[in-house]
Order: C-alpha cells, then structure tokens, then sequence
C-alpha cells in the first residue's frame, strides 16, 4: 500500500535553504531603521525582508497585518516569494484576510510562474485536489515537477504519487520509484515508506526485502506509523532467532503506542505468534525498550491549514 501525503501549504521547512531564509540573512545584519529605509525607498528584497520581520517578530512587535502591508509592495514589483506568503494569508485567513482558496490559488500560481518553487508546489497541491481551482492533475503534474527539479522532497512524494496512480500522466512505476528514493535520500518519510512498499513488493524493481526493511525503518525512525507496521512485518516474517523475533515485537509495541491503536487481523495474529515465542521477562524488556523510543529528526511538516497526514491511494 503506497502512502498519500495531504501536502502542507506553508512548506518553508522542505529545503535546506528557502527563498524566504535566504532574504532574511541578507538583510539580517541591517538595523531596522536602515532595513525600513531601503523598504520604504522601494527594494523590493528590503521590503520583503521587512515583512518576515513582522511576521516572525524579530526584533519587532509580531504584525501579521503590517507584515501583509510590505509583503503587497514586495508583490507590487514581482517578487515570487512576497506573492507566496500572500497567498498563504489567504489560504489560512490570516493577517485579517478572509479564507480563500481561490485567491490563494491566483497568489500561487502568480509566485509559481515567477520562479518560485514553493509556490509551484502550494498550486499543484491545489490542482491536484481542485481546491479553489478546478482538478486538473495534468497541470499539477507539471508543476510539481518544476517543484521537484528545484529539490523539494515533498514535490518528489506527490509527483512520484501521481505518476504511480497514473493520474495526470502515463503511469511510469519505474520513475515514480527513482523520485521516491530521492525524495527519501533528503529525508522524506512518506518518500522512504512508499520506496519500501514497492522494494518489498518488486513494483518497478526486483524484491527486495532488506532494502525494503532498511528504507521502512528511515521511515520508522522518523515516526511514521505505517512503516512501523510494515517493518514489524516485514521482520517477523523472517524471524528466525529470538533478536529477530525481538526486533519484529519491538516495532509492532512502538506502533500501537505511538498510534494508539492495538494490533488487527494479521497484525494481532503475528503479536500472538511472536510473543508465545518469548518468555514473559522478555516481552517485559520490549515493552519497556518501545515505551523510552523517540522518533528521530523529522520526517513530515506541520504548521500549515492541511497537516501532513498519511493515507492509501
């Protein structure tokens, strides 16, 4: 089962450096008289680094509503990222805006089509659900790859998505799994627990299930319950010593208690199994090995109107 990401609209966080970080540390030694200077004298840089300031609070009051005020003079000129962080007032009916999908739309796909990759990725996610806009996944296949070749992970997840359901686009398995091993090598969850679906399931390359245990537990790692699931499987299927069966246990233990959900089915009957296969004492230790496990990095953002979640296609 491949895994549908529900993509945020704030995505600052997918690359390593983003227009918006990248303002903000040119203008980062100025002093606020002299950054309001140069944003009053009309550059744009300045008046879009002014913004972030208000947005942020950095070294002023927090000002959504002033940071919208520079945010429109830095759009006025042409700059990509001051339309995007309008649009993203509008898609959460922040700054004193009303909720708009529409206009958020219109803001992304003016900031898309000035280069600016976050946006070409807000407006695909909106074309691909016809949210303000009417469903058009060939448009949102176009400009999720204009937001992958830029290096965004969460792009790479949905074009990849896309391509595999063959929506928007000729099916192509093959390349729907090289673009999530990319996404997974920059630390995709999702990214890594579909190239594992489709490594265990030989979908687009040969079986195989080390390489498939290895990319579910990056995503493991990272919290992603369903490659908790999928790697507690995948090991108690070929358990053979008791650290094998150790390991399956421990995994299916961190799901339950990370999701909250008891195992079912097929999932229950390989608890059963591999814990008749363990001494009490045993069963004890995993359980308290699950419950002291913290997921490491981060795999997913938040902070938007649509937090990532997970789901089938």
């Amino acid at each position: 089962m491949v895994s549908r990401l529900l993509v945020p609209f704030l995505a600052l966080a997918l690359v390593a450096v983003s227009p918006d970080a990248r303002a903000a540390a040119d203008a980062g030694g100025l002093p606020l008289p002299v950054l309001t200077e140069r944003a009053e004298a009309g550059d744009a840089q300045s008046q879009f680094a002014l913004a972030l300031r208000y947005l942020g609070g950095e070294g002023v009051p927090r000002d959504p509503r002033q940071a919208l005020v520079w945010f429109r003079r830095a759009a006025a000129q042409g700059h990509a990222g001051a339309q995007r962080q309008i649009g993203n007032a509008h898609a959460r009916g922040a700054a004193g805006l009303a909720q708009s999908w529409s206009e958020a739309a219109r803001w992304y796909r003016m900031a898309a089509e000035n280069g600016d990759p976050l946006a070409a990725f807000n407006i695909a996610r909106l074309l691909e659900r016809g949210r303000g806009v009417d469903r058009d996944a060939a448009e949102a296949v176009r400009w999720y790859r204009t937001a992958a070749e830029a290096g965004l992970a969460k792009a790479m997840t949905n074009l990849g998505i896309l391509l595999y359901r063959g929506d928007g686009a000729p099916q192509d398995i093959g390349e729907a799994l090289r673009l999530f091993l990319e996404a997974a090598a920059k630390g995709d969850s999702i990214a890594a627990y579909n190239a594992g679906v489709m490594t265990e399931k030989g979908r687009g390359t040969t079986p195989d299930p080390k390489r498939a245990a290895a990319l579910y537990r990056q995503a493991a790692e990272r919290d992603y319950r369903d490659a908790q699931w999928a790697l507690g499987r995948l090991i108690a299927r070929f358990a053979r010593s008791p650290e094998q069966r150790v390991a399956a246990l421990f995994w299916f233990e961190v799901a339950v208690l990370r999701g909250g959900k008891p195992p079912a089915g097929a999932d229950a009957k390989a608890v059963a199994q591999l814990r008749s296969r363990l001494s009490v004492a045993e069963q004890q230790a995993v359980r308290r090995q699950a419950r002291a496990w913290r997921p490491s990095g981060g795999g997913r953002s938040g902070g938007s109107p649509e937090p990532g979640t997970g789901s089938p296609i």
